[in-house]
């Protein structure tokens, strides 16, 4: 975990310090992708961030453990985070500070929504200050989802 972010404060780890700067951090093309994993999302705030993805963002693929899913609604995505292998969707944006990413719905081991979005920083738009642009899209992410807090690494 590089960077964590509960209630108003962004918590730092260690492990950043090897990077110049948040954005070398987010835009580094290392070949690594880069993961946000929200913590404990309820199921009505599943439903909100498939909703507002849809208005959004469109929809590239989306896959469960039995193949392809031609549309991702709110419903669908409840069920999958309630089995184990659950649902990946693809999405593409022609606004914002990423133009593709991925979204994970699973479930933990206790049962809980699991949900984490990945994206390659090849896939970063370089805007103005990208810190605050990544940092006001985890957060209303994370309002939508209703999670308590997000890590990323």
């Amino acid at each position: 975990m590089f960077i964590r972010r509960l209630g108003g404060s962004v918590i730092l780890d260690e492990n950043l310090r090897k990077w110049a700067s948040f954005e070398d951090f987010i835009c580094e093309r290392d070949g690594a992708f880069r993961d946000i994993n929200f913590a404990n999302p309820t199921r009505n705030g599943l439903r909100r961030l498939v909703t507002n993805f849809a208005q959004k963002y469109h929809q590239k693929s989306a896959t469960d453990e039995n193949g392809s899913v031609n549309e991702v609604l709110s419903d669908v995505v409840v069920g999958a985070a309630r089995r184990p292998c659950g649902l990946r969707v693809s999405y593409s944006s022609g606004v914002g500070w990423i133009s593709e990413f991925q979204v994970f719905f699973g479930v933990e081991e206790d049962h809980s929504p699991f949900v984490e979005v990945s994206f390659h920083p090849n896939d970063v738009i370089f805007l103005g200050d990208m810190r605050l642009a990544f940092l006001a899209w985890t957060d209303e992410t994370k309002i939508l989802l209703e999670a308590d807090s997000y890590t990323y690494g």
